[in-house]
């Protein structure tokens, strides 16, 4: 196994047969006699993959930091192997991984699973031959996930194409989610009632509205049609 491994990584070496008897085995390792086994994990120990596992974060978080970018137009540095990969990712379990990642970046994630009814993911659009946004195919499957009508739900956004899906649908409200301010404009032209840099931003508008009239009767988010 070890010829095996040096073969594969380019690495010359050479091996013997150990020629001692078995019962000093463990005296030659450090063991205690009472050790009649051992086991490895082949990641890390029998076998170095902190380089694939580095290389393989560093494609999956630049292809996701470049699509950030190109939706929001924010500045997100990318995935540095050499410092990024033991800071946040190496020996965590894969989500930790991820969360403190995009916490060094600035990307926010709601932590809201348990509130979620349902979902619908790359599997499943592939699975069941959906078009891809604008199309409304995704999004009518996902409220079909929910027992919704588009009539009866809102939905939030982040790219014109996902915008102009949710006025064919025929959402109720379509919130466009966008930062900075001046790539918003890319979500009101498709479509979007409302748009705001963050998901809480709206929520915060209705708070800062009750708070201000109170007794009054509530509002609504969406904007009045000219």
């Amino acid at each position: 196994m070890l010829e095996q491994i040096a073969l594969e990584r380019h690495v010359a070496s050479w091996t013997s047969d150990l020629l001692v008897p078995t019962w000093e085995v463990p005296w030659l390792l450090g063991l205690s006699p009472d050790i009649t086994a051992c086991l490895f994990s082949l990641d890390g120990v029998l076998a170095g993959t902190s380089a694939a596992h580095s290389a393989a974060w560093e494609l999956t978080f630049n292809e996701f930091i470049a699509n950030r970018i190109e939706r929001t137009g924010g500045h997100f540095p990318r995935f540095d192997p050499r410092v990024d990969y033991y800071a946040h990712v190496h020996a965590k379990p894969r989500l930790a991984g991820v969360r403190a990642f995009l916490a060094s970046r600035g990307i926010r994630h709601a932590g809201l699973a348990n509130l979620v009814e349902g979902y619908l993911d790359g599997n499943q659009i592939v699975s069941q031959d959906l078009p891809v946004e604008p199309a409304p195919d995704t999004l009518l499957a996902a409220l079909r996930l929910v027992s919704a009508e588009p009539g009866d739900a809102a939905l939030s956004e982040t790219t014109p194409a996902g915008v102009r899906a949710g006025r064919r649908c025929g959402f109720a409200l379509v919130v466009g989610i966008a930062e900075p301010a001046s790539v918003q404009s890319r979500l009101v032209a498709p479509g979007a009632d409302i748009v705001a840099a963050h998901l809480d931003e709206p929520l915060d508008r209705r708070l800062a509205t009750m708070h201000g009239r109170q007794g009054a009767p509530e509002r609504s988010l969406r904007p009045p049609v000219s």
